[in-house]
């Protein structure tokens, strides 16, 4: 990223700490997982205690993971765990990009990246995928109805439920109810 070793630098001023804070705000904004105001919040704020302005350089600059970082990896392996978890435990809720992303404080344009790189997959295939593996053992171990099932997993309508499962499973719910529990 940057090298902030040169000789020490102090603010003097208002106006100083001003520009010193536009040009750190500048210097995040560059990096696309720092776009979240939550985190130029978490950054800026401890500011006031940092006396010498390479300390606080390098303060920034251990937040920030470094280009070819092998710790990137891990990182964004653990956010996609962390989405994949989400995911599970709000199946019946409407997901959109903008929670998720602001669940693991990252944009969603970099995190929808990440996630692309990560998993080969894009989210919203992922949270359809989810709520139909969901609602496929829902009709083969419970006897709720198909509206229930839609509702619990998700979806807006049964109808677009009903159009989702047979264009993935390649029958509709009631048929692969019907595969594991003949009727009488």
């Amino acid at each position: 990223f940057l090298h902030f070793h040169s000789a020490p630098v102090f603010f003097q001023g208002k106006k100083a700490l001003m520009l010193f804070s536009q040009f750190t705000v500048q210097i995040l904004e560059q990096n696309e997982a720092c776009k979240n105001p939550e985190f130029l919040h978490r950054v800026m704020y401890p500011f006031d205690c940092f006396w010498n302005v390479w300390d606080y350089l390098d303060f920034i600059q251990r937040l920030l993971p470094a280009d070819g970082d092998s710790g990137n990896a891990k990182r964004a392996e653990e956010i996609s765990s962390r989405i994949n978890r989400y995911i599970d435990a709000h199946l019946k809720d409407m997901i959109s990009l903008e929670d998720l992303a602001s669940y693991v404080n990252l944009s969603p344009k970099y995190l929808s990246k990440i996630y692309k790189e990560q998993t080969g997959r894009n989210l919203s295939a992922r949270i359809s995928e989810k709520r139909l593996e969901k609602a496929a053992e829902l009709l083969k171990y419970t006897d709720k109805n198909i509206k229930t099932i839609a509702e619990e997993t998700g979806f807006s309508s049964s109808n677009y439920f009903i159009k989702c499962f047979q264009a993935k499973f390649g029958m509709t719910p009631k048929s692969w109810r019907e595969h594991f529990f003949p009727p009488d």
